[in-house]
């Protein structure tokens, strides 16, 4: 419809992914940051009215953060971390930051473009996160994965045994 208004301005990097939790009356979103190399990208929060703008997370934390997952049942948030190569999960106050899914040891590191990973849904009925990994422009080489929502016990972020390919040779 037509009732729309600005609540924030000035947000300065690359904001990206949205989600709003309406009974909270809160926008959550992130930002990519202003250098894609750097780990200056943040997860920020407002209220709907347009006060209270807080960073949740960043301050080196995080590098390009892109789609972002609100359980608000739970008051999680979970998000891509693009050049970072990772997932992470925090507390919608941003406390709690977990990286769940580390790719950066993958072969070429963080920065290769195989390992960048951009989507997120979160199944909570089979415990599964499930997310997108880029591939090269018009490459055919994309990919949807799988692992469970909690690291397995003895295991890391980084190596971890229960990640699934479910899909593969998909547009960038």
């Amino acid at each position: 419809g037509g009732d729309f208004r600005l609540i924030a301005d000035g947000l300065g990097g690359t904001p990206d992914g949205i989600q709003v939790d309406k009974d909270r009356g809160t926008v959550y979103w992130t930002n990519m940051g202003a250098n894609y190399d750097a780990d200056d990208g943040s997860v920020e929060a407002i209220n709907l009215d347009g006060s209270n703008r807080r960073m949740l997370v960043g301050n080196g934390s995080i590098t390009t953060p892109k789609q972002i997952y609100l359980d608000a049942n739970r008051d999680r948030l979970y998000w891509c971390d693009r050049e970072g190569g990772a997932l992470f999960r925090s507390y919608t106050n941003g406390s709690g930051l977990a990286k769940l899914i580390d790719r950066s040891s993958a072969d070429g590191g963080k920065n290769a473009v195989l390992n960048q990973c951009i989507g997120i849904a979160v199944d909570y009925d089979n415990r599964r996160l499930i997310w997108t990994q880029k591939g090269p422009t018009d490459g055919g080489q994309g990919r949807i994965f799988s692992a469970g929502l909690e690291i397995p016990a003895g295991e890391t972020a980084a190596t971890r045994s229960d990640i699934q390919l479910l899909l593969t040779d998909l547009p960038e």
